[in-house]
């Protein structure tokens, strides 16, 4: 009776503690970040990105990374830029962008530049050149004279560009603000 008592006992332990391993293995994203499942997740992408949900995550053969929605402030000053007239100027302009949350341009934007493993410096980097790039070619097509230029179209042509260059990598621009052409 002891023995059997005793083995039922080990064997209720060993069930519990293999519950409580796969449950630990739920992973739940919260609205703040992105939950990215990689390795052998099921279909043909490797990876999995989650907002606000969870998801199991088989032991050995995936892996998961958590990345923070923030919103990345970047400064860009363009110095001795011709505009369309070859006129010199020096243009500055802030640049608002955080991880997109609509999951298809995430996954589409992760296979150019994969955000997983990056740190925050080498995400702003790509996020500066990429805006870099294509507000230099606005400013190339747009005449900055003071009677010729229309802000509101700048700035119109400066945010949808940039945005369809920045869904490219997985980001989404949040607002552009250009505060100075000299």
């Amino acid at each position: 009776m002891t023995f059997a008592l005793i083995i039922s006992f080990t064997i209720l332990i060993i069930i519990s503690m293999m519950c409580g391993y796969l449950f630990s293995r739920y992973k739940t994203c919260p609205p703040d970040k992105i939950l990215v499942v990689y390795g052998e997740t099921g279909n043909s992408e490797h990876q999995i990105c989650i907002h606000s949900g969870g998801r199991f995550i088989l032991p050995i053969i995936q892996q998961y990374q958590y990345i923070d929605i923030v919103i990345h402030s970047i400064n860009i000053q363009l110095e001795n830029i011709n505009d369309r007239n070859k006129e010199k100027f020096t243009i500055s302009a802030i640049f608002n962008v955080s991880v997109s949350i609509d999951m298809d341009i995430l996954s589409k934007g992760m296979k150019n530049f994969n955000i997983v493993g990056q740190n925050s410096i080498e995400i702003e980097n790509k996020i500066k050149e990429t805006i870099t790039k294509q507000f230099e070619l606005i400013i190339k097509r747009t005449s900055l004279n003071e009677k010729d230029i229309n802000m509101e179209k700048l700035i119109e042509d400066t945010y949808s560009e940039t945005e369809e260059e920045l869904k490219k990598i997985g980001f989404h621009l949040v607002n552009v603000n250009i505060y100075n052409i000299d």
